[in-house]
């Protein structure tokens, strides 16, 4: 069997799986975001400062991630078929 391909079928696995979680890290992000910050409170806390600038870091780091899924994803489905074709052609 070609290590080769068992290499790059795992790393496509751990490129899709870390996509996967991206998805479930901005959908907590948004969560907190909508309960903490897109409240009355939330919105005369960012006003005034009280919120020390938390409410537009956590929508930066959002935005960050949501910029990495669709590499994660790229990136673990070329690995992914290019080990499994190196799998299938060993065989």
């Amino acid at each position: 069997m070609n290590s080769g391909g068992i290499i790059c079928l795992a790393l496509g696995i751990l490129g899709f799986i870390m996509f996967l979680i991206s998805i479930s890290v901005v959908g907590y992000i948004d969560d907190r975001v909508e309960q903490e910050c897109d409240t009355e409170i939330g919105t005369i806390g960012q006003i005034i400062g009280a919120d020390e600038g938390q409410c537009q870091d956590a929508r930066n780091s959002k935005d960050f991630v949501k910029s990495l899924q669709l590499p994660l994803l790229g990136v673990g489905a070329l690995f992914g078929l290019s080990g499994g074709m190196l799998i299938v052609r060993d065989y």
